[in-house]
């Protein structure tokens, strides 16, 4: 991903509850979910390009921290193979205070949460998953 920027969000609730909060908007949204871990709470998903974007890659890391409060580490960057432009570094912010955004109004309102999905990782352009620990972020995502 090129001109990643990071987002974070420090709650009360639980890194599960917070997980399936992050799974519920990018089921429910305009993502493509293309690797999600449940064991480490990880996902990393896409936007859909759209005629003035080529859209994001979005990677998720949920982590208990001291004092019962959980962290959501959110970075957000442009599609590696998409061409460059100046203010993407701008955007890549904006669209991840976006989601934290959306993520803030899910917890407050309890929205319904999925039943979670396998852990599995994208590992081509054609869509072929495989089983995935959430340990190491795939080369192709960062």
């Amino acid at each position: 991903m090129h001109r990643p920027k990071v987002n974070t969000l420090a709650v009360d609730n639980s890194p599960d509850e917070l997980y399936g909060a992050a799974l519920t908007l990018v089921q429910g949204g305009k993502y493509a979910l293309l690797a999600a871990s449940n064991e480490r709470h990880r996902l990393i998903f896409t936007s859909g390009r759209t005629a003035l974007s080529w859209g994001q890659v979005y990677v998720i890391e949920i982590d208990p921290a001291a004092g019962g409060h959980t962290h959501l580490k959110l970075t957000c960057g442009g599609v590696d193979d998409a061409p460059r432009a100046m203010l993407d570094g701008v955007k890549n912010s904006r669209v991840g205070h976006k989601f934290i955004a959306a993520m803030e109004e899910a917890l407050a309102t309890g929205a319904a949460r999925p039943a979670p999905v396998e852990s599995f990782v994208t590992v081509d352009d054609q869509g072929t998953t495989q089983p995935w620990d959430g340990q190491a972020i795939p080369e192709r995502y960062r």
